[in-house]
Formats: C-alpha cells, sequence, structure tokens
C-alpha cells in the first residue's frame, strides 16, 4: 500500500486495537489448548503476526514527530482493519455495560471510535479478514453495524446499485477457505445488517415486496443441465417456487428463491472443479461470492459482484430480527437487474445459450419443460 501518514494520536489507537486483538487471541488459543479443543490452525499464524505488527506500531508511536509515517503492507493493513473492527465493538460493550459511564468518558470514547471508524474505513481493502475469535457480543453493537454498513458501502457499492445488503464484517478476506478458519471472505453464514436497499421512510414497517402492476416477464433455465443430481432436484424445487412467487408478486421471496438456484448452479460447476479452483473441505465451508468470483475471474465486473454479494445476502429478508432494525424491499425493477445479473452468470458458466456473457441478454427462470408454465406477458 505505501507510506500511510497519520497523527500520533490515531497511530496510538492503532496500537490500542492490535494490543486488545492480540491479548484476546492469547486467551484463546490458552483457552482452546486447555480443553483440547482443536482451534484454527491459523490462530498461531495471527499471534505472530499481531505481535509484529504491535511492536512496529510502538516503534512508531514512540518517535518525537506528531506525524507518523505508518509503512504497511497489504497483509498487515488487513490485520489492522480487523483489529480496529474489533475494537470499534470493545469500545461499544464498554459504554452499554452496567457500570455507569461518565459523560466525559463518554464524549471521549465516543469521538475515539469515530476516529478509529474513519481509519478502518480509508484503509480497508476487499478482501477484508476475519480474526478466529469468538465474537464479543451476541448481538451486533450500533458502532459495529454503523461500520459494517460504510465498509460494505466502499467495497461493494452503494445500496441503490443492487438489492439488499447486511457482512456479515461483512466478512472477509483471504484466498478461499475454510469458514471456521481465519480470513474468510465477506460475506459468511453468519450476515451483518448493512443499508437497506431502499431507504424506508417513516416509522419502522416490515420489509415486504413492492409490486409493479404487471409480473416480471421470465425465461427457462433447464434443471436437467446440472450434473449433480441433489442439486439438480433443488434446483427444480426451487424454480417452481420462483414461478408461484412471482405469480403472486412476492419480489422478495422471489429474490431470496433466485439467491439459492444460483448457488445451486456455482456449486454444480465448482465442485468438479475443486482442485483447480483451490476449494478446500466441503461446499457448506465455501463463500458463494468467492467461489464465482474464482470461476468467472474478470469476466465478474466490480458492478457485478456487488449484485452477486447483494444477492447471497438477500436470506436476510426473511429474518426478522434484522429488518425491524433495518427494513429493506425488493421492487420490481431491482429484482430485474437480479435476474438479468444471474442471465450473465448463467450464460458465463455455460449454462444458459452461449457462454458470450458480454451479450445483452432477457430476464430469467422459468421451471424446466416438465412443470413449466405459459410465460406471462412482458412487462
Amino acid at each position: 500500500m505505501g507510506v500511510v501518514q497519520v497523527k500520533k494520536v490515531v497511530a496510538v489507537c492503532f496500537l490500542e486495537a492490535v494490543k486488545l486483538a492480540l491479548e484476546h487471541l492469547g486467551t484463546y488459543r490458552l483457552e482452546v489448548s486447555q480443553y483440547g479443543i482443536v482451534g484454527s490452525p491459523e490462530l498461531p499464524r495471527l499471534y505472530g503476526e499481531a505481535r509484529r505488527l504491535r511492536d512496529y506500531l510502538q516503534r512508531c508511536a514512540s518517535a518525537y514527530q506528531e506525524i507518523v509515517d505508518l509503512d504497511l503492507a497489504d497483509q498487515d493493513r488487513s490485520l489492522l482493519v480487523a483489529c480496529c473492527r474489533r475494537l470499534v465493538t470493545s469500545i461499544d460493550m464498554r459504554m452499554t455495560g452496567e457500570q455507569l459511564v461518565p459523560a466525559d468518558e463518554r464524549q471521549y470514547q465516543t469521538k475515539k471510535r469515530q476516529v478509529i471508524a474513519d481509519w478502518t474505513v480509508a484503509l480497508a481493502s476487499n478482501p477484508l479478514m476475519e480474526l478466529p475469535l469468538p465474537k464479543l457480543s451476541p448481538v451486533q453493537t450500533e458502532g459495529c453495524r454503523a461500520l459494517t454498513s460504510r465498509l460494505g458501502h466502499k467495497l461493494f457499492g452503494p445500496a441503490d446499485s443492487g438489492p439488499i445488503h447486511r457482512h456479515d464484517p461483512l466478512r472477509d478476506s483471504q484466498p478461499l477457505r475454510d469458514s471456521s478458519v481465519a480470513g474468510v471472505p465477506l460475506p459468511t453464514g453468519d450476515y451483518e445488517p448493512a443499508a437497506p436497499l431502499e431507504p424506508v421512510e417513516g416509522p419502522v414497517r416490515p420489509a415486504v415486496a413492492v409490486a409493479a402492476a404487471a409480473p416480471v416477464d421470465v425465461r427457462v433455465l433447464d434443471s436437467q443441465t446440472l450434473r449433480d443430481p441433489r442439486l439438480r432436484a433443488l434446483v427444480a424445487m426451487d424454480l417452481r417456487s420462483l414461478t408461484r412467487a412471482q405469480e403472486g408478486e412476492d419480489y422478495r421471496m422471489a429474490a431470496v428463491l433466485l439467491a439459492s438456484i444460483l448457488e445451486s448452479v456455482v456449486l454444480d460447476h465448482a465442485i468438479p472443479r475443486r482442485a483447480e479452483l483451490g476449494l478446500p473441505g466441503t461446499p457448506d465451508g465455501w463463500n458463494p461470492l468467492d467461489v464465482l468470483s474464482v470461476a468467472l475471474g474478470d469476466k465478474l465486473q466490480p458492478q457485478d459482484r456487488s449484485l452477486a454479494y447483494h444477492l447471497f445476502t438477500s436470506r436476510n429478508l426473511l429474518r426478522p430480527a434484522v429488518q425491524i432494525v433495518t427494513p429493506s424491499v425488493v421492487t420490481v425493477s431491482s429484482f430485474e437487474r437480479l435476474q438479468k445479473f444471474v442471465q450473465r452468470v448463467l450464460r458465463a458458466l455455460g449454462y444458459v445459450g452461449g457462454a458470450d456473457n458480454a451479450l445483452p441478454v432477457p430476464p430469467l427462470l422459468q421451471p424446466s419443460t416438465s412443470s413449466a408454465v405459459s410465460p406471462q406477458p412482458p412487462v
């Protein structure tokens, strides 16, 4: 990344974040060894890297200059961002704990949290890193939720560029690995909230689809084109459900089903090529967004990655706890954007038509010929 110039007070905040993460890593390693639990193989390496980063920041912060030059490699920057995100959660818990925090202390902690969050967003790059540690809080804190939304906006584009966004941090970072280890790319199985697709004004209301006068037109994906019989059966069932959702103008459920169909196709493409794509473990530990990125390579444009991210996190539409905090809607236009994106992916992977995903294509998806219904008239 090169040299980053920060004020000494910011360097001290960075040092505090790394020290906190180092303390948690050390404690967790001790607990894992005492109880004979097989911990993440990344723990020893990350502990060593955190110690090295702590020593470097201590040397930089001890200089007499008011402006500190930080020469951070990409790996160090990713680790620093992960540590800062953990510190933001720690500060939130400190201010919302049972012990009463004085007003001046609360003001100071709030300002420090803002400074750390601003620099976290400035230093963050895709993919993010997630520390292999237990969460500090069972629910996402206010500061962490705001930081997650800002990171999602920076890394995956504004919320109105595609449907629903939530990150699991976002979620994080290194080449594809098992989701139980550090560096799992964002998002993972436990998704974090983010900005809704379209802002909802007024009081909080349930996330319901906003339908148009006419249903979205559909095209055919034959489930028989999938190689794996298990995935073939799942896609056939999802296609029938998708048709019913569109006929009922329930575009919220239609977006969730569309994500399920795309994930099945991505798995069907990746499973026979797991060695070529470098996929460890079993498919339930893979991140579908990263598998898709590796499978398509340069064909996946930044705007397509944003659509894929929103599509794979659309399952949060079915989580009431998320919707009452950040309600989201799926409109006909946003669902059409998703359909067109999925159609391009299917063509690129060879499941529909040719392999040229640069061609303009119509919207998508209807059950295979065994359960087909008459197409609806175009909108």
